[in-house]
Formats: C-alpha cells, structure tokens, sequence
C-alpha cells in the first residue's frame, strides 16, 4: 500500500475523536514525510544526480557533506551543518577520495591533474573554491598548487581514518 493509500484507509478507520491534536499532528507528520518520500522529486546536482542529506558534494564554498534540504523559490538548496547554504544545481557529486586516487593523481602533470589542458590559463576550467589553483594556494604557479593540493587530500583522507 503507498502513503497516499494508507493515509486514505487510516482516516476511514479511525474515529478521531479522543486523540489529542498533538497526536493528530504527529500522525500527519509521518504520513507528510511517507508522501514527500514516495511522490516528491529529489533535488539534482549540476550533472543530474539526485542529493541527499549525508552525500557528500562540491560547491563554490568546497566540498561538504549535506546536512539538510530546503525548495524555496522553486529551487533546491543544499545545507551544511555549519550555515553554508548553495544551490543544488551549483554542485556536483564528489566520488570518495582513496589513496589509490591520491598516488595516481601525484604521478600526473599538474595539467592532466587539474584538467587543463588545452587551455589557456585565463580560461582555466580548474576553480578551487572559485579561484584557479594556483591563487586558491597563493603560489608561483599550478605545479606547486597541485603538490599542495595532494597534501590536502591526504589530510583530508587521514583525518576521516582511512
């Protein structure tokens, strides 16, 4: 039976009467949640993917993990626990880091790394936090940027105890 069936057969068989409004509440509550997660289209990200509390994702601010939802305006936001709030739409997935990733991403040239090749720095596709890699590390250049980059997955990826 879906939500909007059970909710139908409940108010048919129950006499209301002598249940307290908060238990009314309560009761509606849960059958809200069972219809928004049976009917409701989930929020995507830039490339698609459906969000949810706990993914982790990409964003102007950096990555983060998903700690609430919320459609205003017509349009998803992403929360994180800290305050941080982006649009959905404006982010995208982040696969796991490893350290199997990590070693084969330190034996690339800093352009295969970023994904920049083929293009010229002023129209650097690389943004870390809005900024290209090598302002985003406030160093000479993106050689240096991805040594530093590297560090920070690694610390990253320590820290989590992988």
């Amino acid at each position: 039976m879906n939500a909007i069936d059970d909710l139908r057969e409940s108010i048919r068989r129950e006499n209301l009467g002598g249940i307290s409004k908060t238990e009314i509440y309560e009761w509606l509550t849960e059958c809200a949640d069972r219809i928004e997660h049976e009917y409701m289209e989930r929020p995507k990200d830039a490339d698609g993917m459906p969000c949810k509390i706990s993914d982790l994702v990409d964003c102007d601010d950096g990555d983060f993990t998903i700690d609430g939802l919320k459609l205003w305006n017509g349009e998803w936001w992403v929360f994180h626990e800290n305050g941080l709030q982006n649009k959905a739409a404006s982010c995208h997935h982040v696969k796991p880091d490893s350290w199997e990733q990590i070693e084969a991403d330190a034996c690339k040239k800093y352009m295969n790394y970023f994904g920049c090749s083929g293009f010229a720095c002023a129209d650097c596709p690389s943004k870390i936090n809005g900024a290209k890699p090598y302002s985003r590390y406030e160093t000479d250049g993106c050689e240096l940027a991805m040594r530093l980059d590297i560090v920070r997955r690694c610390k990253a990826l320590s820290e989590r105890g992988a």
